[in-house]
């Protein structure tokens, strides 16, 4: 935990720079061709208790003309620590750990006292079979319910001292949904071990198959299923191709265009840097005919990131809808389910990540709106800062203009980005914790019947 807080640290410090870099960015606008605003992810305090994958934590997104926000950008490999102590946050320990106390603690429960013959001693008398079933679960779920509890409240003493959160980035009810899937976690785990010990005759055989089943639960089951997720689905080949065809047709009707104008043989300088142009002894009329290009070019780009990005989305839905069975039948093994509910509260899943994704592109939206209410979309403003009519003779003048701060864009009507994280876990997480809660189920009834027809005559 001390190391994922200084990890967790290290992320924060990250997001602050390179929002610190983007606010000193804003001021030096005077096209709207320069305006992309870019949309970071905060890091969420719960990663340190349940890590999702390291891109999704990251991510950053720029909002342009281009295409739609469909995959984020990230390039953060974490702390130097992490990459040696790998993904083994307090989820996989209460996952590794306390599952396999549960096992030690519940395999010889009843046929070690089958073996002393002391379990047929006990039903000879008048204890209904229930209760010493449900006083046997209830001691050993107690005993590390108290466990759980005291390593829980030591892991946020230490996120509390060493991790850079600010207190109104505490979401109580968050830290205690999340105590309480570790809980139904382990409450399985103990029915789990109740259940082999009730079914086997000699400790021995219990405790091999506990092993084996934690071992088949834990590791072997949801790694070889997850396995199947990184299968590329046969439509990706072919949404690629059709990504790519698009991009050629779009690049080809713009370049028809402007091939099809005699204005680019008259234009000296574009400035890249600033994307105003600079251009010596070009008429009005010229950047009148320039305008008519950006709006033609504006229009195909507006109208290919669209046809683009529903190409992209489906591709995307598709893979989801890959990754949400896989997780179902995953969800199997009670590990996994509780690693994908932990996401889920914590805020780092697949589908908390497409929340913020789905987000992003509504602001897009919003962003494009914005331009095309400033007349920056389609205009002379979106290349150039100059009034219209204007000519020039020198390149000194023009650069001197261009640095004139009175010519700055003003940004304060800008839409703000806003992302809201669910406050209830998507259809996904929540059909897993149903899987969760059935396998409780199944297995209660499963241990309580196997002991309600144990005969102790049979030995």
């Amino acid at each position: 935990t001390y190391v994922a807080c200084l990890e967790f640290n290290q992320r924060v410090k990250s997001y602050q720079a390179k929002l610190h870099a983007l606010s000193q960015q804003e001021p030096d606008i005077y096209v709207y061709s320069q305006l992309r605003p870019r949309l970071l992810r905060q890091p969420e305090p719960l990663s340190i208790l349940s890590r999702g994958p390291d891109p999704i934590e990251n991510a950053e997104v720029e909002i342009n003309l281009y295409s739609l926000p469909v995959e984020p950008a990230g390039n953060y490999h974490g702390h130097s620590y992490q990459s040696i102590l790998s993904r083994f946050d307090a989820t996989e320990v209460i996952i590794f750990v306390i599952g396999l106390l549960a096992f030690l603690l519940t395999f010889d429960a009843f046929c070690g006292e089958k073996e002393r013959g002391t379990l047929a001693l006990i039903l000879s008398g008048a204890v209904p079979r229930a209760i010493l079933f449900g006083g046997k679960f209830v001691a050993v779920a107690l005993g590390l319910a108290l466990l759980l509890l005291i390593l829980y409240l030591e892991v946020l003493g230490v996120i509390l001292s060493v991790a850079d959160l600010s207190s109104s980035s505490l979401d109580w009810g968050r830290y205690t949904f999340l105590f309480m899937t570790y809980l139904l976690y382990v409450v399985v785990m103990i029915l789990a071990g109740l259940t082999v010990s009730g079914l086997v005759r000699r400790s021995s055989t219990s405790l091999m198959v506990c092993m084996l089943l934690w071992i088949l639960m834990v590791v072997a089951y949801p790694q070889a299923v997850l396995s199947l997720s990184h299968l590329r689905p046969p439509r990706d080949e072919i949404a690629t191709m059709e990504v790519q065809r698009l991009r050629a047709e779009r690049d080809q009707q713009i370049k028809s265009y402007r091939g099809s104008r005699a204005l680019f043989g008259a234009v000296q300088t574009l400035d890249q840097t600033t994307f105003v142009v600079r251009a010596i002894n070009l008429l009005p009329a010229s950047v009148t005919d320039y305008e008519k290009f950006i709006a033609y070019q504006n229009r195909v780009l507006l109208d290919y990131a669209q046809r683009i990005g529903q190409v992209e989305l489906a591709a995307r839905q598709q893979r989801l809808r890959h990754l949400f069975y896989t997780q179902l039948l995953a969800a199997l093994s009670p590990a996994y389910a509780l690693k994908a509910l932990s996401q889920s509260v914590a805020g780092t899943s697949e589908w908390n990540h497409e929340d913020w994704m789905a987000a992003t592109r509504l602001y897009r939206e919003a962003f494009l709106n914005y331009l095309n209410s400033k007349k920056g979309l389609f205009g002379r403003r979106w290349f150039t800062d100059d009034p219209p009519h204007w000519e020039f003779s020198m390149q000194a003048d023009l650069m001197k203009l261009g640095q004139d701060p009175s010519r700055r864009l003003t940004l304060s009507d800008l839409p703000r980005f806003q992302y809201r994280p669910r406050s209830l876990p998507s259809a996904a997480p929540v059909a897993v914790g149903s899987i969760l809660l059935i396998l409780l189920g199944l297995l209660f009834i499963i241990s309580g019947i196997g002991f309600a027809r144990y005969d102790p005559r049979a030995g």
